[in-house]
């Protein structure tokens, strides 16, 4: 195919090219692809360059098939370049048409083409962000005139380096996190591949927290989202003899985890903003009362990064948080600033209604003391949005987006100041933490807004410098509100975590000699996947809140069931009261403080006012004894069950059948009154035998 080249001059408009009515089903399927277009930010003595191709996907062929350059005036606004970009408009046309080779274009064919022109040939007079075509148009085989086939509509950004006015800031926050992956027994969920775990999927060569953290390397400033949760799992991998959930081999050392937290501790251009561990929903849990979880999400996330993230640590902002889902009302908005000591929050655009159509970054809300870190909606999107078909378009849809902006903080300032203002308005794009990004794409944007001499990148912390903007009141929309995890989840959350902080005595037993582990380190791993149950990324997807709560409360029962009371199914009582012989076991790696208790399904039988309270160290077994009454002979049921000091019940209830064999009180009497009536009964019936003997004898002498 042949290779057009033009040397366009800036000539007059041409009149449209003629319009031809096809048959259905005859109409040629055209698409012009642009390749590359250079400089991304042209100067006067620049050369603009565009390559790319003429494509039919289809329909008749086509003869005389030529390019051309057109070119329309300056946006006024990012208002208007949003609606062009949303619907563009033809415009002028540069220079003439020149002929793609022969000018033939068959179904299924393409042309390649190069447009290239000076920029001082355009009339570019003041600096400005225009709209920019390449059109095709050709003639169908057979048809008598020339029709419009196709165009590719982009902007051409144009900022004069003599200029007054400094470099727009923007910050790029990017979220380098995963879904929660620890369970309570300790291992990892699975993903069923050969990886086993999500998390090390991603960390792998080609995976999304791989490819994320590569592309962070391409810039000059940056920040980046971290998740302890996700740093934990990826430590746990990283050390070794780890376990896969439903998997009992024990894994090596993953060294993809380990090269990737290396990475992430040596990319020194690159500071890190910490959410709380599993990044809770912090709205959902505050509204309905569980302020405990998120506390705890709170302490365990620094516990956490603090063991692991090493000299990394100092690169955290400990300013700014970064609310789930980009959305907060007031109420969470406060406990960020209390507990989190948080001076900033990094939120949606959308949160406060801009003033005007190029918002600061940095904004104020009359009922929110933090400030606030507002994400450029439109820049956020073409950035989450990926290339599409056209990566080089794509690109330059943001490289214009970030013009514009940059073009009317110039223009800002009042008339005195020589439309400049003394510091320019920063901007920050900021994905959602669950946002699909090309790593590769990011890689290009990163790389190529640094280039820019009009932008400086900088860190998110860096945006507390700036001049807040005012802005109206703070909202949240109900939406988010429709979106936040279900109540129920919090709620059987927080009947977890408090169940397992039950178990085990609130203070350690001086004497440990015979314990293995303390209450902390077993309880941890269960609070921490709790925890992971209330996590934003289970927005809309309870059935995974659903396992790791399930892990949870199964990890609970089972401490419980390894403390039990053991006794004989039977036992016989020699007298009124007697005494059941019991032994307290426990099988957990820590002591444990219990009570035993003895109750009876008929008191009026059997009955004990035996309470007994005993400490219990680590694998140990302890014999005990419960005094019983029995208030008359038979046998009778009683349950034996034990309880954690603040009334756990732990193990399962032993039932005993107590067997008196000895008469109570009330028969003892009435035995002993029935046998001495029968017994002065026989002595007064032998008396009278006697005398009876002793006056019949003297009669019959007689």
């Amino acid at each position: 195919m042949a290779l057009a080249v033009l040397g366009m001059l800036l000539v007059a408009p041409a009149a449209p090219s003629a319009s031809l009515t096809l048959m259905a089903g005859e109409a040629p399927q055209i698409s012009v692809q642009i390749s590359t277009l250079t400089p991304l930010s042209p100067g006067p003595k620049s050369t603009l360059r565009i390559t790319g191709h003429v494509v039919s996907a289809g329909g008749p062929d086509l003869t005389e098939v030529q390019i051309s350059l057109h070119l329309g005036r300056a946006v006024a606004s990012r208002t208007e370049l949003h609606g062009l970009r949303a619907q563009p408009v033809p415009q002028d046309l540069v220079g003439g048409q020149a002929t793609l080779g022969d000018g033939k274009l068959g179904a299924h064919q393409s042309l390649p083409f190069t447009i290239s022109v000076p920029i001082s040939k355009l009339g570019l007079s003041y600096s400005g962000v225009y709209p920019l075509q390449v059109t095709a148009i050709g003639r169908v085989v057979g048809a008598s005139s020339q029709i419009d086939l196709a165009a590719a509509s982009t902007f051409l950004p144009y900022i004069l380096s003599d200029d007054p006015g400094p470099a727009t800031p923007l910050s790029w926050l990017v979220p380098l996190t995963g879904e929660p992956a620890l369970l309570a027994d300790g291992s990892l969920t699975s993903n069923n591949t050969k990886e086993g775990s999500p998390n090390l999927t991603s960390v792998a060569s080609g995976g999304r927290l791989r490819g994320l953290l590569d592309a962070l390397g391409s810039a000059q400033a940056a920040s980046a989202i971290v998740d302890p949760a996700t740093i934990q799992a990826l430590s746990a991998a990283a050390a070794g003899s780890y376990l896969i959930s439903g998997n009992q081999k024990t894994h090596p050392a993953n060294k993809a985890a380990q090269q990737w937290l290396a990475d992430l501790g040596a990319a020194d251009q690159l500071s890190l903003v910490a959410v709380p561990y599993a990044d809770p929903d912090v709205v959902a849990l505050l509204r309905n009362n569980q302020r405990g979880l998120l506390d705890a999400s709170v302490r365990r996330g620094v516990e956490i990064l603090k063991a692991s993230l090493g000299a990394a640590g100092s690169r955290l902002s400990s300013g700014v948080a970064v609310p789930p889902g980009g959305a907060v009302d007031t109420v969470a908005a406060s406990y960020f600033r209390s507990a989190t000591q948080a001076k900033a929050l990094v939120l949606n655009g959308s949160v406060v209604p801009p003033t005007s159509d190029n918002p600061s970054a940095s904004a104020s809300a009359p009922n929110v003391s933090s400030r606030l870190l507002l994400s450029d909606d439109v820049l956020t999107g073409l950035t989450t949005s990926g290339p599409g078909t056209s990566p080089r378009l794509a690109e330059q849809e943001v490289i214009a987006e970030l013009a514009e902006a940059h073009l009317e903080d110039r223009f800002a300032g009042s008339p005195t100041q020589g439309g400049t203002s003394e510091a320019a308005r920063p901007l920050l794009i900021a994905p959602a933490s669950g946002a699909n990004l090309s790593a590769s794409w990011l890689k290009t944007l990163l790389a190529d807004t640094g280039k820019l001499t009009w932008i400086q990148q900088i860190s998110v912390g860096d945006l507390l410098t700036s001049t807040p903007e005012p802005r109206a009141a703070l909202t949240y929309s109900e939406a988010a509100r429709n979106a936040e995890i279900p109540a129920a989840t919090t709620t059987a959350t927080a009947e977890v975590v408090t169940s397992a902080g039950r178990i085990f005595p609130a203070k350690t037993p001086p004497d440990i000699t015979t314990q293995q582990r303390t209450p902390q380190s077993i309880l941890t791993p269960i609070r921490d996947t709790a925890l992971s149950a209330v996590s934003s990324r289970w927005r809309n997807q309870t059935q995974k809140a659903d396992l790791f709560q399930a892990s949870a409360a199964s990890a609970v029962a089972a401490l419980r069931s390894q403390v039990r009371v053991v006794a004989s199914p039977r036992v016989t009582l020699t007298s009124r009261t007697g005494k059941v012989p019991v032994t307290l076991e426990n099988d957990l790696p820590s002591a444990v403080d219990v009570t035993l208790v003895l109750t009876s399904l008929d008191k009026s039988r059997v009955s004990s006012d035996t309470v007994v309270r005993r400490t219990v160290r680590a694998g140990q077994k302890v014999q005990v004894e419960v005094e019983v009454k029995a208030a008359s002979a038979g046998t009778f049921p009683v349950r034996l069950a034990l309880y954690s000091q603040d009334g756990l019940p732990l193990g399962d209830p032993e039932q005993v059948l107590v067997r008196s064999t000895k008469y109570g009180v009330v028969a003892t009497f009435f035995t002993i009154t029935a046998l001495s009536v029968l017994g002065l009964a026989i002595l007064i019936r032998t008396g009278r035998r006697i005398f009876h003997r002793r006056r019949s004898g003297p009669a019959e002498e007689a």
